[in-house]
């Protein structure tokens, strides 16, 4: 424990560690400690993450799709896109193909849903983002590709039925890697 806070770029003395060791196993996932020296303990289902305080807010708005090809960065997230024909839409991918048209990434918002691409009714995306395991503490910046308002793709979790191409159609295919380390992010190719 000592040396990965070390190598998360924090110094525990011997009685912290020796708390953590102790709160880690039994705690909830997202339970949280404060650290002494600015950052927080967090668990995350069946990991311990120490990050530094405070987490930057969300990023603005940013926009894709309104070019045949292009780059969007959102926080330290890379989304790029290209027209093309379209191929076979996964529900659980990193890269997806949507219908012709500009869309915005945001932050995901409070009380949000979508249609999970092959389900029946309406899914939470709050919940879809604990299901994937993102630690509560990476939620409020993971980004929401949306066209027109509604969410269309959270990156590695869920790709919404609206906007789906036929395969073979005109589409846009788009792509999102995280810039930075994906600690905590399963699957993240970052």
């Amino acid at each position: 424990l000592t040396a990965a806070a070390r190598e998360a770029g924090f110094t525990l003395s011997a009685r912290r560690a020796q708390h953590l060791a102790a709160f880690a196993p039994g705690a909830a996932s997202g339970a949280r400690v404060m650290l002494g020296s600015g950052g927080i303990a967090e668990t995350a289902f069946d990991r311990l993450i120490l990050r530094h305080l405070p987490a930057a807010p969300p990023p603005p708005l940013a926009v894709w799709g309104d070019a045949p090809q292009g780059t969007a960065n959102w926080g330290d997230w890379l989304i790029e896109w290209r027209a093309g024909i379209a191929g076979t839409t996964d529900r659980v991918s990193f890269v997806t193909w949507v219908t012709p048209g500009p869309g915005e990434v945001r932050a995901p918002r409070t009380g949000e849903r979508l249609r999970p691409l092959g389900f029946h009714g309406h899914r939470p995306l709050a919940r879809l983002l604990m299901e994937a395991r993102i630690p509560r503490s990476d939620r409020p910046s993971y980004p929401v590709l949306c066209r027109a308002g509604s969410p269309l793709w959270l990156p590695g979790v869920c790709r919404s039925d609206c906007c789906v191409p036929s395969v073979g159609a005109l589409a846009v295919r788009l792509e999102a890697r995280r810039l930075t380390s994906g600690v905590g992010l399963p699957g993240d190719p970052g």
